[in-house]
């Protein structure tokens, strides 16, 4: 009988031994690589576990990781028993896959890839390039896994576009489309009309669509894309309003005390609700937006699965949004690790995300002495996340994210150029450049690690185990 660590080592090695997007470049984009039609026989071979509970489907370029947290904490909220699939890790892989905020253990883990090992071994002797992907694999270990937990609904975060993505293998009672913007231009478009066209693809006949704010390009291909499908479209800042944001409790900053979280108050007013004086616990006002689309979504859902589970239908809306956006956390989201100096590490790894960051550091944060740690992957845009972070910053230490995608060091150099007066360095040992970033920032000051996914999830490591 071999023990958990074991089982869990060989389950890591044979996910390992699939096609992994996450760690590769150069790929094409095409129903070849992204085949929903392999998915579906996955499906077909795991029993179609997607279709044993209802699911809340989410895409768009930034903010649906944040925004399926609150619209899982909402459904929780309800006592809904509720799934949550979600992308990339940051740290251990169970985080991907959650029920009521409590992650799939290892040896669940390691049971449902073993179920599954026999069809994907099968597939793999036949053509490696053909058989089911990581990603898909997981997917499919998230979906097996909620049905044999016989949960209430799942809500189902995007990996890549939407269109080809294998979370796409649902039909949500409510699908969700965040902010879009450049991201993985190679793949999904150089226009915001092909990103778009991308992500609508998850919209399905006669399933109503929640939508961020968007740009007028993006925007007008959801529209067109729910008039095609006869789905109904509840757009945030014209159906669902949000008004009166403000720092909460205080002009520039609040620090609570316990858990030293910032965050916002703000009124948001849905087609059925008027929400008033929310606590939003993360900071930055896209995640006020991230917010309205979330309570959208979570009252579409709990307004069908009412039928089914008549205690949804006698909670108090109001109390039930409130207690559940509280408390929430999303771990590498404009996450403030600890204080003196202030440490924040943060996902944004494109111009539009970076905005975010910058301004929510001047808004929330008052901070005047920024030391910022970045590590990027090579494929995305460096130079337009430089131009637009270099002039709120005073030091700069480039380093890598951990991952095979990483930049060097000489693809930040020809921006850095513009930017001769601000100190940098380069440090490609993680753990080394976070050591340095504490030297040269006193107390007063601030520590802004971000870029990458990946090195937000390698730095959180690093913070924990110091704390050990």
């Amino acid at each position: 009988m071999h023990d958990i660590n074991t089982l869990y080592e060989d389950t890591i090695a044979f996910l390992m031994g699939a096609i992994d997007y996450e760690k590769i470049s150069k790929y094409s984009y095409d129903s070849e690589s992204f085949n929903l039609e392999r998915m579906k026989k996955l499906m077909d071979a795991a029993g179609n576990p997607h279709c044993c509970f209802e699911t809340v489907h989410v895409a768009g370029t930034k903010g649906k990781g944040s925004t399926s947290n609150m619209i899982s904490s909402i459904l929780r909220e309800a006592r809904l028993k509720t799934g949550l699939f979600t992308s990339p890790h940051l740290v251990n892989l169970e985080e991907r896959i959650r029920i009521n905020g409590e992650e799939i253990s290892r040896l669940d883990l390691c049971k449902i890839t073993d179920s599954l090992r026999p069809y994907i071994e099968k597939e793999r002797e036949k053509d490696m390039a053909l058989s089911p992907t990581y990603f898909e694999t997981l997917t499919a270990i998230a979906l097996v896994y909620f049905a044999n937990e016989e949960v209430d609904i799942a809500v189902m975060e995007v990996g890549l576009g939407g269109r080809l993505d294998s979370t796409n293998i649902v039909t949500p009672l409510v699908s969700v489309i965040t902010s879009i913007g450049f991201d993985h231009t190679d793949k999904l478009g150089s226009t915001l009309k092909q990103i778009a066209g991308e992500k609508s693809g998850i919209i399905k006949d006669r399933v109503p669509v929640v939508c961020s704010m968007q740009k007028d390009e993006a925007l007008g291909v959801v529209q067109e894309t729910c008039i095609k499908t006869d789905s109904r479209l509840i757009l945030v800042g014209r159906d669902t309003l949000i008004s009166n944001v403000r720092p909460y409790n205080s002009d520039k900053i609040y620090v609570e005390k316990e858990n030293s979280v910032f965050g916002s108050l703000c009124d948001i007013r849905t087609e059925q609700n008027l929400y008033s004086d929310l606590v939003v616990p993360l900071p930055g006002r896209h995640q006020v937006v991230n917010s309205a689309c979330a309570i959208s979504a979570a009252e579409i859902a709990l307004d069908n699965i009412a039928n089914q589970k008549p205690t949804v239908s006698g909670i108090n809306r109001e109390q039930l949004v409130s207690r559940a956006l509280k408390n929430i956390k999303c771990s590498g989201r404009i996450e403030v690790i600890s204080h003196y100096p202030l440490v924040v590490v943060d996902s944004a790894h494109t111009v539009e995300s970076i905005c975010a960051l910058k301004d929510t550091i001047k808004e929330y944060m008052n901070a005047d002495n920024v030391t910022l740690m970045l590590g990027m992957c090579k494929d995305k845009d460096i130079a337009g996340v430089l131009n637009e972070i270099m002039p709120s910053v005073n030091k700069i230490i480039f380093t890598t994210t951990g991952n095979p995608r990483s930049a060097n060091p000489e693809d930040y150099r020809d921006v850095l150029n513009t930017y001769k007066d601000k100190p940098s360095y380069t440090i490609t040992d993680i753990s080394k450049a976070l050591k340095l970033a504490m030297e040269i920032t006193d107390r007063s000051g601030m520590i802004c690690v971000t870029g990458s996914t990946f090195l937000a999830g390698n730095v959180i490591s690093l913070l924990k185990k110091a704390e050990d």
